[in-house]
């Protein structure tokens, strides 16, 4: 399939002169961005891990020393590397591949200012080229790294940054190790055997070589015959592509693991990572402290699951070497008195009385939560996608664990970013939405079109302006209704807002917004927070097992001998109530429409909208085929929509035999 030409080439003659599909970036150093030719935003891309993969060789390769990484030699400067890019744009514009040339790690282009969803592959063979009619498994069965990044051009951002990794692809690699123990340690005779292995960096399983069902990993050797240095692995056979755990476990007479050290290993297609690994004592020793620990939200996600937004958390750890995972801390602050992120435990501590609320904490089963979206918190993950609230603050904090206990804690900062447009604005973890309410007006903007229908925007604290574009005003000229002028904003709280030439809305709530006009009094508005689903209406099974917990993490556990119908399907009730005088939910009262939907990560289950859901009128969803799923916990989703408003209630789901 063609896209339109949307990446302007730099220098395009020479590009041409080059025989390039793409464009001659050429940057020394930092690059310069802002506005492009033809309307078109100059993008600033970089490649974060450059030097990693392209420019020097594996600092263990032919020798034997601790790293954070267990890497192949990298590919040379020397060697015919071709980049090549695809973007997708949030109006379904589409670029197909295009050569881009890339010096330092980073490269320019012009774009039009859209969403993008970019996609970077690199093929390390002169033959191997990436044409436009390839799709993306035939690009994965070519590259040899690729790397994925968003950047919203619609905003203010002018940059985006690719991580490379070669996980997904399909040319297989193979590994070679040898092992060591670091300074010839003794191992104590409190350790009976030891166990070498890779495993999936995410949920932890042995993986298996390709196309066989034979594990990477030896069997238990006796601690007292272990000889070093030691070989691991077999060379005569395929690994896919990816990043790994390499994992040395230290066991006991009981057959229990006293201690584990372990690396991320990554192989690369086409390549055998032969490095020399060399193993520390790691046996009683806690892990050592996270260096760094920040967020940033996710940009375009605002929503794509109603109420939620994606937040990655990335710290970095050098000094972790024997960690089993590491635990995330969350707490909510919003609407406390906490004025500042914690930087050590007595603020943290005080931020937890100030908020009046109990600090979540997400370990190693974190892809098992309604809320996990992408990564992991085993050893040797360094990032962690997860879907948090629209409209609340928090705070975190991260630590390292493993059998002899934790390392000290790490605090957020929110300061920094995965490329511009992803940095929170303010002091906490918070995104808000801002919802334009037009009331029957006509809202023109100087550029683009004319909208009828509510506007809706998304900001981080102390960023938001209180119009729908912040470089314009609501003025005669560009709001109106039947010729009546804009005169001011009413909240869903029945507060005029004043439109102001700097931000005035510093969250970290969500925000209804109201046009008055002219002749208006003041309009009738209501509060969105009005319309929640209750967990008290809902009832899972025919033994009509209740919720349990607190907004917004809601439980229950159901048996499939006492919960499931005569069909083996799993009936959910929701029965609305009325609220009283004080809600709109009252005897006559509907919602237009609610979903219920079941999942676990990468996998939709059940799925099902029932319309015109009534006060008094119970509504029920029949989750067909639960006899068939294994015993687990699955995330639910309740949502329910009332005009323009859309609320969630979400639950985690137990299921036991």
């Amino acid at each position: 399939m063609k896209g339109k030409k949307i990446f302007r080439n730099c220098i395009g003659a020479l590009a041409l002169l080059l025989g390039l599909a793409g464009c001659q970036n050429s940057l020394e150093g930092d690059s310069v961005s802002g506005e492009g030719i033809e309307g078109l935003r100059t993008l600033t891309v970089e490649i974060k891990n450059y030097s990693e993969f392209v420019e020097e060789s594996s600092v263990q390769a032919n020798m034997f020393a601790p790293a954070r990484s267990i890497m192949p030699d990298a590919f040379k400067t020397s060697d015919t590397l071709s980049y090549y890019l695809y973007g997708k744009a949030s109006n379904g514009e589409e670029k197909e591949w295009t050569s881009v040339t890339v010096e330092n790690g980073k490269f320019t282009l012009d774009v039009e200012p859209y969403n993008w969803n970019l996609t970077l592959a690199v093929t390390a063979d002169a033959a191997t080229k990436i044409t436009e009619a390839d799709d993306l498994a035939a690009v994965k069965g070519k590259a040899v790294l690729i790397g994925y990044a968003a950047v919203d051009l619609t905003r203010h951002a002018n940059s985006a940054s690719f991580t490379l990794k070669p996980d997904g692809l399909t040319t297989p690699g193979k590994v070679n190790l040898t092992t060591k123990l670091l300074d010839d340690w003794t191992i104590p005779a409190s350790i009976e055997s030891v166990t070498l292995g890779i495993y999936n960096l995410t949920n932890g399983t042995v993986v298996n070589y390709s196309g066989d069902t034979t594990t990477v990993q030896t069997a238990k050797k006796a601690a007292g015959t272990l000889t070093f240095p030691a070989t691991f692995g077999e060379s005569s056979k395929d690994l896919a592509p990816g990043t790994y755990t390499f994992k040395v476990e230290f066991l006991n007479a009981k057959n229990e693991c006293e201690a584990e050290w372990s690396d991320s290993i990554v192989i690369l297609p086409g390549k055998t990572n032969g490095t020399a690994v060399a193993i520390p004592n790691v046996i009683g020793t806690v892990p050592a402290k996270v260096t760094t620990f920040t967020a940033s939200y996710v940009a375009g996600t605002e929503d794509s699951t109603p109420g939620f937004y994606d937040v990655k958390f990335d710290w970095v750890g050098k000094d972790c070497v024997n960690e089993r995972y590491f635990e995330i801390d969350l707490l909510d602050v919003t609407g406390s008195t906490v004025a500042a992120i914690p930087t050590d435990e007595t603020t943290w501590e005080s931020a937890v009385t100030d908020s009046g609320n109990t600090a979540v904490t997400y370990g190693a089963a974190v892809i098992e939560d309604q809320l996990y979206t992408e990564g992991s918190l085993l050893a040797n993950n360094k990032w962690l996608t997860m879907k948090l609230e629209l409209g609340k603050a928090y705070v975190a904090r991260i630590r390292a664990v493993n059998r002899a206990g934790s390392s000290a804690n790490t605090y957020v900062t929110v300061g920094a970013g995965n490329g511009t447009g992803t940095v929170f604005g303010g002091t906490f973890i918070n995104l808000f939405r801002i919802r334009y309410n037009l009331q029957g007006g006509t809202y023109t903007p100087e550029t683009g079109s004319a909208q009828t229908t509510p506007i809706v925007r998304y900001a981080s604290t102390e960023t938001a302006y209180l119009v729908p574009d912040t470089s314009e005003a609501a003025t005669t000229n560009i709001l109106v209704k039947n010729s009546l002028s804009w005169t001011k904003w009413q909240d869903s709280g029945k507060k005029d807002i004043d439109v102001a030439a700097t931000p005035n809305y510093s969250g970290p709530a969500n925000i209804d917004l109201y046009a008055c006009y002219t002749t208006d009094a003041d309009v009738n508005i209501f509060n969105a927070a009005d319309y929640k689903l209750d967990a008290s209406w809902i009832t899972v099974g025919k033994n009509n097992v209740a919720l349990t917990g607190t907004d917004p993490s809601y439980t229950v556990s159901v048996s499939k001998a006492d919960a499931l119908d005569d069909t083996g399907a799993l009936i959910w009730t929701v029965n609305v109530a009325d609220k009283g005088a004080t809600s709109p939910i009252t005897t006559g009262f509907a919602y237009d429409s609610v979903t219920f939907a079941v999942s676990a990560p990468g996998t939709k289950y059940y799925s099902q909208t029932q319309e015109a859901v009534a006060v008094g009128t119970p509504a029920t969803f029949t989750q067909t085929g639960a006899k068939l799923l294994e015993s687990g916990t699955y995330n639910v989703l309740i949502t329910a929509k009332s005009g323009t408003t859309t609320v969630t209630l979400p639950v985690a789901l137990t299921i036991t035999d």
